[in-house]
Formats: structure tokens, C-alpha cells, sequence
């Protein structure tokens, strides 16, 4: 595993348990900073909460052990696309806001990032 590809497992580990931290039910004070829902189902956002968690431990354990799972990293760049390009959606035409905005352009550089090194890992382990 590439270093640049480490380093960026870590931080992506970091910014999603800080997501998870966000959309975990009692922290309202989070989500109104961002200008996200508030007045949401308790359910969903611990769903929600939880996902993000989970995905946040399986990069810090890939990047931790230097495992290079192709698998888990495109599924996880299929998630970050999904997650940014509804914060956009929710952004630009239902909150008018530009905060749902900014909170989505992390997950989009991860995205590319992913994008790359499965590019790289598909292209020279084939």
C-alpha cells in the first residue's frame, strides 16, 4: 500500500467518525451548525451514525495493517459519491445553503482519491 494512500485511509477514518459524531441523535448543535435537519427520526440518524462509524474502523484497520482491499475501498467510493451528492442535492435546492455544500466536498476529494488508487491497484495487479 502506497503511503499517500495510507495517510489518506487515516484522515478518511478521522473525517468519518467526526461525520458519525455529527449524525449521532443527540448532537443537534452539529447538524445546525451545518444547517442540516434537525427535526429527524431519532431511527435514521442512529442508522446513519452507525454507518458512518463502521466505515470510519474498517479504514483505520486498512490503513492500521496496510491491507489493500480493493472491494471495501470501491464500495466505500460509492458511498462518499452517494453521501456528497445528496448533501449537494440537499444543499443547493432544499436548504439554500451553502454549508450541506462545503460538508460535501471532503467526501468528493476521498472519492477521487479512491478512484485513483483503485485505477492504479486494478491496473498493476492485473
Amino acid at each position: 500500500m502506497p503511503t499517500w494512500f495510507r495517510i489518506s485511509l487515516f484522515a478518511t477514518a478521522l473525517i468519518n467518525l467526526f461525520g458519525a459524531f455529527i449524525f449521532y441523535p443527540p448532537f443537534r448543535v452539529g447538524r445546525q451548525l451545518l444547517n442540516l435537519p434537525t427535526n429527524t427520526d431519532p431511527l435514521y440518524l442512529s442508522i446513519i451514525s452507525a454507518f458512518i462509524a463502521i466505515f470510519a474502523f474498517a479504514y483505520y484497520y486498512l490503513a492500521l495493517k496496510r491491507i489493500s482491499n480493493p472491494l471495501l475501498i470501491a464500495v466505500g467510493l460509492l458511498g462518499k459519491l452517494v453521501f456528497a451528492f445528496s448533501l449537494l442535492y440537499f444543499g443547493f435546492f432544499r436548504a439554500n445553503s451553502v454549508m450541506p455544500i462545503i460538508t460535501a466536498l471532503p467526501d468528493i476529494a476521498f472519492a477521487i482519491i479512491f478512484a485513483i488508487w483503485l485505477y492504479k491497484y486494478t491496473t498493476y495487479n492485473s
